[in-house]
């Protein structure tokens, strides 16, 4: 995602979300800091934007998880 959205950085909350991504084998961690991602955006005035991000957000984590390196399908490729 960007780090400004409509003249909004964004900056702090991906900063918050991202380690969550990277660092994270466990689903629901990644769950809760997908909403706490759309909670800081909310908080931060793109109220508008916090459900479509966290869609997109939740979408990225399925396919980690189902598909690539951090999921069932992705060991098995290995």
């Amino acid at each position: 995602m960007p780090d400004v959205i409509a003249g909004i950085s964004i900056r702090h909350c991906c900063d918050k979300h991202d380690p969550a991504l990277f660092v994270s084998f466990d689903m629901g961690v990644f769950d809760k800091a997908n909403v706490a991602f759309a909670h800081c955006l909310w908080d931060a005035g793109l109220w508008w934007f916090a459900l479509p991000a966290l869609f997109a957000v939740s979408t990225v984590e399925l396919l980690l998880y189902w598909l690539g390196p951090k999921g069932k399908m992705g060991k098995m490729k290995r």
